[in-house]
């Protein structure tokens, strides 16, 4: 890919996940932790700069088998190397026991619901990463478009619901 093409994806998402009366860059990042487990702490060593904001959230109803924290992250200044720090901390939350972390252009739940697991459509989905799969990402609608995309969401949502099979139990209810 060359310079030019890397500069209008990421001016493409950028307009699509700009939002406020600022125009800000906002991305959400969504992580699944066990029930059980220690809220996470959002990693400091991702080069974001200092004039970045981030709001935390949790999303849990009695009877859920784990916990969908997220985090609203607003860049003032957007980093050259933006994909490789959306990558980071896909990658950071996993090493603090995440079952899975993901971008997401916009966060719609159910109250009923964790998260629709078998239901994440190609177009909203943007950055992936699991416990057995490297971070990854489709910041172009292109790449958000392709049969590698949705066998890139296929096999974390297969492998998560392996991994812990009461998730899929949970999501079919």
């Amino acid at each position: 890919m060359s310079k030019v093409e890397n500069k209008e994806i990421i001016a493409d998402l950028l307009q699509r996940v700009s939002s406020g009366p600022d125009n800000c860059p906002e991305f959400l990042l969504h992580t699944l932790r066990p029930l059980n487990s220690q809220e996470f702490v959002f990693p400091s060593k991702l080069e974001c700069p200092v004039d970045t904001e981030i709001s935390k959230h949790s999303m849990y109803n009695e009877g859920d088998p784990a916990v969908i924290e997220f985090y609203a992250i607003r860049i003032r200044h957007v980093p050259s190397d933006l994909p490789a720090v959306l990558s980071k901390s896909l990658a950071a939350f996993i090493n603090q026991g995440a079952m899975l972390s993901w971008y997401v252009f916009e966060f719609e739940h159910e109250e009923d619901e964790i998260f629709l697991l078998g239901l994440w459509g190609n177009e909203s989905v943007y950055g992936l990463c699991t416990s057995n799969q490297l971070p990854e990402l489709a910041l172009s609608k292109i790449d958000r478009q392709q049969a590698r995309w949705m066998d890139t969401l296929r096999k974390a949502i297969n492998g998560l619901y392996t991994l812990h099979p009461q998730l899929q139990e949970y999501s079919s209810k």
